[in-house]
């Protein structure tokens, strides 16, 4: 059994689970002008709401709705968080109606996440999951590895109430449209979590307008065409551009220990040297204090390597030497770079929750404002560093 919609549905050594997408390719170019004037439109909805206007996640959005229309996968889902009234279902009814055809689409629901029953799953490109349901930890867990395994695996085991599971080649593709927040921990490369544009919020004439020019099967033909055109040699739909949104996500659901590491000590400017009982003290006493999980000791530690952080003593081959964690602010610094820890609203979490402000807040306010990457928005511990030395002198 093959999944392949550019094939028919039975071939001499295949059956294919797919339907097949019966389209041609027609060169963009001579597409009609009024039928150019819808596709500039969806463009333009696509790049002012969903990329909010910019050109890094547009890109990006085009290759990974590109790959779907190709009947390929992308390994990474697209997470799409907003308020009701800004146009989050209407790029999805226009690609699912007049581009790829309902019968390569399918509306994803739980039965497909917390059970074995996903058969309507089978030889989809399009899958969507309107509103997943707010989970507890242990519901969300069983979601998240199902989610891991569908959205980056290959191959899948495809099953439906009292029967066999068949095992076929997997080439959904995900998009969860939700209006609260479905996801409980921030996951960098598997969920590309799009800045939505709130701009045309309950603009009925903006969205009557744009259905009126594209939502009809000659626009839809014609952005799939355009679409066929893009060229996805050197896309990897892993590289996923770091929005607004995952940095705000990665803020609110950093884990504890990661967070107690940030604002005890990288955000304080402070090295880490000291006995594993002594952090770990420390350390629970941030989680009492603001009343977060505090796993064991061996938890601790075990967390603490994966991190790159090991515990040894100075002398490797002195079985007498003191074991310590070594930890400099430099080592701390490439690991928020690489997790992208830092945030703009970090002075106003350490106020919050009463985390001592070095020097001054006046300092520390300054270093963020004069710190933002215009290019991810995330915050350059450098610019920090500098202002402490000049506050110092």
């Amino acid at each position: 059994m093959i999944c392949d919609i550019n094939l028919p549905p039975v071939g001499e050594t295949y059956v294919n689970a797919s339907k097949q997408l019966h389209r041609s390719i027609k060169e963009y170019e001579l597409f009609n002008k009024k039928d150019k004037e819808g596709v500039n439109a969806i463009l333009n909805f696509l790049k002012e709401v969903w990329a909010n206007n910019d050109e890094i996640q547009y890109n990006y959005l085009l290759k990974w709705f590109a790959t779907v229309a190709k009947g390929n996968k992308n390994f990474s889902a697209l997470y799409v968080k907003s308020i009701e009234g800004v146009g989050k279902t209407t790029f999805i009814d226009f690609f699912v109606d007049y581009v790829i055809t309902r019968d390569l689409y399918t509306k994803g629901d739980t039965d497909c996440l917390l059970t074995s029953n996903n058969m309507q799953l089978l030889g989809k490109p399009f899958v969507v999951f309107e509103e997943l349901p707010v989970m507890n930890s242990s519901q969300w867990n069983l979601c998240d590895s199902k989610l891991k395994d569908a959205i980056t695996g290959n191959e899948m085991m495809y099953c439906d109430k009292y029967e066999k599971k068949i095992k076929a080649e997997n080439i959904n593709n995900y998009v969860i449209n939700t209006n609260h927040k479905a996801l409980k921990r921030p996951d960098g490369r598997r969920y590309n979590m799009v800045d939505i544009n709130t701009k045309y919020l309950n603009d009925f004439a903006y969205f009557k307008k744009l259905r009126e020019v594209a939502f009809n099967d000659a626009v839809g033909y014609a952005f799939y065409c355009y679409l066929m055109k893009i060229d996805l040699s050197n896309y990897n739909s892993l590289d996923i551009p770091i929005t607004s949104k995952k940095l705000d996500a990665i803020v609110e659901l950093l884990p504890t220990l990661e967070k107690f590491l940030k604002f005890k000590y990288l955000l304080q400017n402070k090295n880490i040297k000291c006995k594993m009982t002594e952090l770990y003290e420390e350390y629970e006493n941030y989680c009492n204090s603001n009343k977060r999980h505090c796993e064991g000791l061996p938890e601790f530690k075990a967390n603490m390597q994966n991190l790159g952080f090991i515990y040894k003593s100075k002398k490797f081959n002195d079985i007498n030497g003191v074991k310590q964690f070594r930890i400099s602010v430099d080592d701390l610094k490439a690991l928020a770079e690489k997790k992208h820890w830092l945030h703009e609203l970090d002075v106003d979490i350490m106020e919050h929750e009463g985390i001592e402000i070095p020097q001054n807040t006046e300092l520390q306010k300054r270093c963020f404002e004069h710190g933002i990457n215009k290019e991810n928005q995330s915050i350059l511990p450098d610019a920090y560093h500098a202002l402490v030395e000049e506050n110092k002198n």
